[in-house]
């Protein structure tokens, strides 16, 4: 398999962001192009920690699971902002912030971040089976808890199909969304709370003693490395697979001289994908390294890794002797 799962962690190994990167104008400082996809395991964690983060800052009140909405992506849309909206027809103020996670039935559960008015689980219920039109009508409610943010939104990394996305009424594609919210929801623009939070991680970092370099004004995204292409002008595959290793394997190399940067919460969602990976078969299954898996969200000496048996669930203490953790 190539690239490899550590290489896969350790940087951004996106074919078009492999072949990009970006320049300070004023400075000239390069730095590596990033995809910002939520299936890329070094992306993915990240973005998912970001939202993890800026939905903290709203604090919300409930969690809402709304069981079997649809079929696809569009349908569950659909079916979410016709809830919404019978909601707020009937006078309660509505604020959230929601995910979708793939049932292995191929169903889609809502999951769903909520403050404002409490509403009876009878009447969400009732307006889940007539969105629906009979077909779901199960809703689950609970108080927020500490970690409850992280457990909705690492189901943004799950891979979908194109039959699971759907289509829209004019027969396109629809847009994935992984995470949609309401205006009112947060207490000012999201970007100016990334900004803020990023700018809170930076001071954080030089209060630990770390150098942190910040560069103000423009960006320029640059071409390092074009599609090789034949006398014919046509894109040349053996020539783009074998660019494409040499790029990832630089990138590797720049990435192995920096120590791995990120969060408990972080971990846990690339715990999560790799997990994901490993069920779907996208991995080599005679990989021998230890991974920590969805338990380590409830105890850090449990985990999930793949040795010559399967898929083994053991603690981490006494299997550090003769496998390196991941991370």
């Amino acid at each position: 398999m190539f690239p490899a799962l550590e290489d896969q962690i350790s940087c951004c190994t996106d074919k078009w962001a492999a072949r990009h990167c970006l320049v300070h104008e004023e400075t000239g400082v390069v730095v590596p192009m990033l995809c910002g996809k939520y299936k890329c395991k070094y992306c993915g964690p990240r973005r998912v920690e970001m939202w993890r983060s800026l939905i903290e800052v709203a604090e919300p009140e409930r969690f809402i699971t709304l069981t079997g909405a649809g079929k696809t992506l569009a349908e569950v849309g659909r079916v979410a902002t016709t809830i919404v909206q019978r909601l707020r027809r009937q006078g309660y103020k509505f604020e959230y912030c929601m995910t979708f996670e793939r049932h292995k039935n191929g169903r889609f559960h809502i999951h769903m971040l909520q403050k404002g008015d409490y509403i009876p689980q009878k009447f969400l219920s009732e307006c889940l089976r007539s969105a629906t039109h009979g077909s779901a009508y199960v809703v689950d409610i609970r108080r927020c808890v500490p970690g409850t943010a992280g457990y909705v939104t690492k189901y943004c990394t799950k891979v979908l199909a194109a039959s699971e996305v759907g289509s829209r009424a004019d027969g396109t594609r629809a847009r994935v969304n992984r995470v949609r919210y309401s205006k009112c929801l947060f207490p000012s623009a999201t970007k100016v709370l990334k900004a803020e939070l990023r700018a809170a991680a930076a001071e954080k970092q030089r209060a630990q003693g770390d150098e942190v370099e910040s560069l103000e004004g423009t960006w320029k995204l640059l071409e390092v490395a074009p599609l090789p292409r034949d006398k014919q002008g046509h894109i040349d595959e053996e020539a783009m697979r074998e660019q494409y290793r040499r790029l990832v394997a630089k990138r590797v190399q720049e990435a192995s001289t920096e120590p791995m940067k990120l969060s408990k919460g972080g971990k846990q969602v690339l715990a999560f994908m790799v997990l994901q990976s490993l069920r779907l078969g996208e991995l080599d299954k005679t990989f021998e390294q230890v991974i920590s898996c969805q338990d380590f969200a409830q105890n850090d000496q449990d985990v999930t890794f793949w040795c010559e048996e399967g898929l083994v669930k053991g603690n981490l203490a006494r299997q550090t002797e003769r496998r390196k953790p991941l991370f």
